[in-house]
């Protein structure tokens, strides 16, 4: 697998659903879906994968980053509309 591309900035708004780490990780496998991944936090750090399917945005927020897991994109940043 390439290296993953980078952003500065990766914005996040409408419907989205948080979902558990494997069954986030069936869903891009059985989608084929592009993955996004950011660091959110300063203090308390969280990994923050993202993909988007139908319209509706998926993601999963965890402490480590997913093992064996690597997202197709890596964002700078990232914002919500919503608190994720």
């Amino acid at each position: 697998m390439s290296e993953p591309k980078v952003v500065d900035v990766l914005r996040i708004g409408g419907v989205s659903v948080r979902l558990e780490p494997y069954d986030f990780i069936q869903l891009v496998e059985q989608e084929r879906l592009t993955t996004f991944h950011g660091i959110k936090g300063t203090v308390s750090r969280w990994h923050i994968y993202v993909a988007v399917s139908r319209g509706v945005t998926f993601y999963v927020k965890v402490r480590d980053s997913l093992p064996k897991f690597k997202a197709d994109v890596e964002a700078e940043k990232i914002y919500a509309s919503y608190g994720l």
